[in-house]
């Protein structure tokens, strides 16, 4: 090594813009999926899924007019944060339509004379009748 050949060296990263965008929307999405799966508070977490959402998409759309460089982090965010906008959709649902098939029948044990968890038996009217 001489003085007169200075030694660099070069760094080269991919986008990092659509990288960092990526990356928080990977987080978001995961706190949204994190609260979503809970019926009626996981609804809370669809606003912030689609923050991510946005973020995501602006993430790719940077990486688009880099070459396609770094894409890979901000569709990763933008599946992640639309399976928590679907997910808390989905157990609110499905829990309101569990809750609407059991009100009838909640209902009707209530009105019935028997208490609930009472347990009967039927016996035949004429068990001695033949002898």
């Amino acid at each position: 090594m001489t003085a007169n050949n200075p030694q660099t060296i070069s760094v080269t990263t991919k986008n990092t813009c659509s990288l960092t965008l990526g990356l928080i929307a990977v987080i978001i999405g995961t706190i949204s999926l994190l609260v979503g799966w809970v019926p009626y508070l996981g609804l809370l977490a669809i606003p912030f899924a689609g923050i991510g959402l946005l973020l995501a998409g602006l993430g790719f759309f940077y990486a688009i007019a880099k070459g396609f460089r770094g894409s890979a982090m901000p569709i990763l965010g933008g599946l992640i944060c639309a399976a928590g906008i679907t997910l808390p959709i989905l157990s609110t649902t499905a829990t309101s339509a569990a809750i609407t098939k059991a009100t009838p029948l909640m209902l009707q044990a209530m009105t019935n004379s028997q208490p609930m968890g009472t347990i009967t038996t039927s016996q035949p009217s004429n068990v001695n009748a033949g002898r």
